[in-house]
């Protein structure tokens, strides 16, 4: 078996609770879908997904103009 380290992350119960099941229904725990995210980001370079600021849709943005009249 190879060598493990521990790690601790800190987040909310609810968020752990609502990934814990999604990861089991998958057919993995908590430390096997982070290792995977893990992996993944190696192989990218980077996050394995996007990110980026929320853009407002079409009515937020309207009603900011509105806002500034």
């Amino acid at each position: 078996m190879a060598n493990k380290a521990n790690l601790t992350l800190r987040m909310e119960p609810e968020l752990k609770a609502q990934a814990a099941e999604l990861f089991k229904a998958l057919g993995m725990d908590l430390s096997t879908a982070t290792g995977i995210f893990y992996r993944q980001a190696l192989r990218c370079h980077g996050l394995p997904f996007e990110v980026k600021l929320d853009e407002p849709n079409e009515i937020t943005c309207s009603a900011l103009q509105m806002a500034k009249k």
